[in-house]
């Protein structure tokens, strides 16, 4: 630094070359040298200033990628990334060792290799011994070790600092359960295989520290109805694909240790006990997954989220099973509706993209399904011999309250007309041609005439295979539709009972 004067003749202070080239090297270290953690977030006194960019990047990353390839959710790419990091890290060790030994073997080489002549072969390097496995450890170890003030902290942290934002509320807290238990190892698909879905249900909360699930409980308690609705949908998606693939089900981390993925478990546990009439909002989104959440080796998993839920109410399983299950077993997109009452009922939403939704669920899907729906009428008790206890079982469980007071019926009307349709072996297509075409005419009326016409023998089959496991369940599920204070369906379900036996101008 040195005095000079400027064009009036005044004394100014000037820099010299040397200090802005300090200057500029201790910028550039700044940058260079910030750490990040295994999800890519970067480690710093202030975590929501981290959760804030990573946020704001991981939606505009989702936004794109539901355009190109559709939705796949929040959360699992968090884990996907940290794979493909390490994948890049070891990629990067492994060349720059490489570049290493050459320099070295150049620098400190014989002068026969400086002239240009070629060195005997030296003896190959024994190779290193394997190293030995870490030992894996479970949720409940890990839990062991958790500071609860310090988490119970970061709730009341989020709360306050996302107070108009009960989206990132949760999306953070969720992201804070991922890092709190990232070194456990949880092997969902494993576990709903050895221990049965109802046994496993109660994992992994039954593992997690009761002044920590009852923090997240009253948290989740206050989480608006619509604000969990674009939670829980990520979240299933994460958890049974993540499962799926550690399992060696497809996907990125395919034959995993199953490390990191607990945290998305435990709050989608916690949210679905808590509020799981959410589930049965978030059916008709799910389904649009298709055999993404309930083909080979995802069915169980897909049972097991159900559960959840139906552990707090069983009425709630039986919900989401109609919802979300029943089309799936028949191979139709949705219950139907009235031509009546809604001319393009069912197949209206139906694009070219999505004919996979017309697949009937694999026949050897079909026991476990239909048994976990027989557990849960079985628990309500609409499937008792006496009348009247069946009676008040249906007028107790009939109704799924939502979060804004509204009733809706534990069982649609509809479900009952689709069930009693194929149990008495009349095809579905003439009903649901009436409920999509009616007297109206376009793309989408002829391609349900023409999917109805054209039903392969394959899926008539799978469908008479469904019919005999859903007849005995029909009774409970006409007395549950039968016991809803819901009176809205009812006009409907008319309809299309006078729809199906050719007594309307509807057929």
């Amino acid at each position: 630094m040195y005095m000079q004067t400027n064009s009036t003749g005044q004394w100014q202070t000037v820099k010299s070359a040397s200090q802005e080239k300090r200057k500029k090297i201790e910028e550039k270290k700044k940058h260079e040298g910030v750490k990040k953690d295994r999800l890519g977030v970067t480690i710093e006194s202030d975590a929501f200033a981290a959760f804030d960019r990573a946020y704001a990047a991981k939606a505009a990353a989702t936004k794109q990628q539901q355009e190109q390839e559709g939705y796949k959710g929040a959360f699992a790419g968090l884990l996907d990334e940290e794979g493909g990091r390490q994948a890049r890290y070891s990629d990067d060790s492994s060349s720059a060792s490489s570049s290493d030994d050459e320099y070295s073997a150049t620098a400190n080489g014989s002068p026969a290799r400086a002239m240009g002549h070629t060195p005997k072969a030296s003896a190959p390097k024994p190779k290193p011994p394997n190293q030995p496995k870490k030992p894996k450890v479970s949720v409940a170890q890990v839990a062991q070790g958790l500071d609860i003030s310090a988490l119970q902290g970061f709730i009341a942290e989020a709360q306050q600092r996302y107070s108009t934002n009960e989206v990132a509320q949760v999306k953070a807290i969720t992201d804070r359960l991922l890092t709190a238990l990232k070194e456990a190892s949880w092997e969902l698909n494993k576990l709903v295989t050895t221990k049965g879905i109802d046994a496993a249900t109660a994992q992994p909360l039954s593992d997690i520290p009761h002044a920590l699930t009852n923090a997240l409980t009253s948290f989740i308690a206050g989480i608006s109805e619509d604000a969990l609705m674009q939670v829980v949908v990520p979240l299933v998606n994460a958890v049974i694909t993540e499962a799926a693939a550690a399992a060696g089900g497809g996907g990125a981390s395919a034959g995993g240790t199953g490390k990191g993925k607990a945290g998305l478990s435990v709050m989608l546990a916690v949210v679905l006990r808590t509020r799981p009439q959410v589930l049965v909002q978030a059916s008709s989104a799910l389904r649009l997954a298709g055999k993404q959440l309930s083909g080979a080796g995802r069915l169980p998993l897909l049972l097991w989220v159900t559960n959840q839920a139906a552990a707090a109410d069983p009425t709630v399983g039986v919900a989401v099973w109609v919802r979300l299950l029943l089309p799936q077993l028949l191979g139709v997109p949705e219950l139907p509706s009235s031509s009546s009452s809604n001319k393009t009922a069912i197949g209206s939403s139906i694009s070219g993209d999505q004919q996979h939704l017309h697949q009937p669920l694999e026949v050897s899907l079909h026991g476990p399904a239909l048994e976990y729906l027989s557990s849960l009428l079985q628990e309500i008790g609409v499937l008792q011999a006496k009348d009247a206890a069946v009676a008040t079982a249906a007028k107790s469980g009939g109704d799924i309250t939502k979060g804004n007071g509204e009733v809706e019926a534990t069982v649609p009307g509809a479900a009952v007309e689709l069930i009693s349709r194929v149990v008495a072996g009349k095809p579905i297509s003439s009903a649901t041609a009436a409920a999509v075409a009616g007297p109206a005419t376009g793309p989408i009326a002829a391609a349900a005439a023409a999917a109805g016409a054209g039903e392969s023998k394959k899926a008539a089959a799978v469908r008479a295979a469904a019919a005999t496991g859903l007849a005995p369940l029909l009774p409970g599920l006409t007395a549950l539709a039968g016991g809803t204070s819901s009176k809205r369906q009812y006009p409907e379900w008319l309809l299309l009972a006078l729809e199906s036996a050719g007594l309307s101008s509807g057929v």
